[in-house]
């Protein structure tokens, strides 16, 4: 056998003690320690091009291809978290009272873009004719109908009290002939209800009255369970919501504002960033040392074990290492 031959066999065997049992662990520590140590020479702008990450982020949020499954792949989990255990629990276990409190407080502060919104919606020709349809529809319901939601939530006691006035106006005639009316009514009240609406919030609605009034519809829905509310939607309407969230997304990235929001994200971390030493980088992240060796003891035993049992891992590094070996440089070393 040549000596060569000889060699690569230890090299060999050298390697797999290295990457198996507790070889693995041992080395995955010292290879951490050895570039964490580095890290502290290293910057972000040294080791990676910002706009090499910008490309590769772009490409994948824009360019990859999302096969047309997703949508029912995502259907079929959503329709199986449904029915886990843990939606047993209440609304206020899974999110406590205090950060709703926190997160409604801040929704209120945005007055100005509240307003906006809401003038939008009232000028909006599609909103008024489903308003139209909806006031049309309530003329007929029992007059208490959700009364004790519509006396918190403003606008709602409002417009069940037009519906009202609407169904009050029809009673005495034939439905058949009061359809044409009520729609015409429904219509001119819908289109009063909304500019009163709109020009209620352009004028300013007090954010604690904002506050209070979606802090009331989380208090009607608190105490329930998470399979409660989630049972209000049926698996067709969620898979339906799931394939128009697709879609939607589908057709933003192929514009160009989908990338200019990623390059501007890369730009900021590097400006930020880009003179931070790798360390300070992880730190900064709250990655450290020992975050990294529980990754990679983690995941690394388990497939290499399997490598190595199905003989795969010898032959990836034997064909590694043997090029070297059989190559004029290791001949002339030996022969030296």
């Amino acid at each position: 056998m040549r000596t060569q031959d000889r060699l690569l066999d230890a090299h060999v065997g050298f390697v797999l003690r290295e990457l198996t049992g507790d070889g693995f662990t041992e080395l995955v520590r010292r290879e951490i320690d050895w570039a964490v140590d580095r890290a502290d020479d290293l910057t972000l702008d040294q080791v990676i091009d910002r706009s090499s990450v910008a490309a590769v982020a772009v490409k994948y949020a824009t360019q990859v291809f999302l096969a047309g499954a997703i949508p029912d792949v995502a259907g079929e989990i959503a329709s199986r978290l449904r029915t886990h255990p843990a939606n047993d629990q209440r609304l206020d276990q899974v999110l406590p009272r205090p950060r709703v409190e926190a997160l409604v407080a801040k929704l209120a502060e945005f007055g100005p873009m509240r307003r906006r919104v809401a003038t939008l919606v009232a000028e909006s020709p599609v909103v008024q004719v489903w308003l139209a349809d909806y006031l049309r529809t309530i003329a007929l319901w029992p007059v208490a109908t959700n009364r004790r939601i519509a006396g918190r939530v403003p606008g709602v006691n409002r417009a069940l009290a037009l519906g009202e006035r609407v169904g009050g106006r029809l009673a005495g005639g034939a439905l058949t002939e009061a359809d044409q009316r009520a729609r015409e009514l429904s219509e001119n009240v819908a289109a009063t209800l909304l500019q009163q609406w709109g020009q209620g919030l352009a004028d300013g609605v007090d954010d604690d009255d904002f506050a209070e009034a979606l802090l009331s519809v989380w208090d009607q829905v608190a105490d329930r369970s998470i399979r409660e509310l989630l049972d209000a939607t049926d698996d067709a309407d969620l898979i339906d919501l799931i394939v128009l969230v697709f879609e939607t997304w589908m057709e933003l990235r192929d514009g160009t504002y989908v990338p200019a929001l990623i390059e501007l994200g890369v730009d900021y971390v590097f400006d930020t960033y880009g003179a931070y030493p790798l360390s300070a980088l992880l730190e900064e992240f709250g990655v450290t040392r020992a975050d990294l060796v529980e990754e990679a003891v983690r995941f690394g035993p388990r497939a290499l074990t399997a490598l190595a049992a199905s003989g795969d891992l010898e032959v990836f590094v034997r064909r590694q290492l043997a090029r070297f070996y059989d190559s004029p440089e290791a001949e002339a070393a030996l022969t030296g």
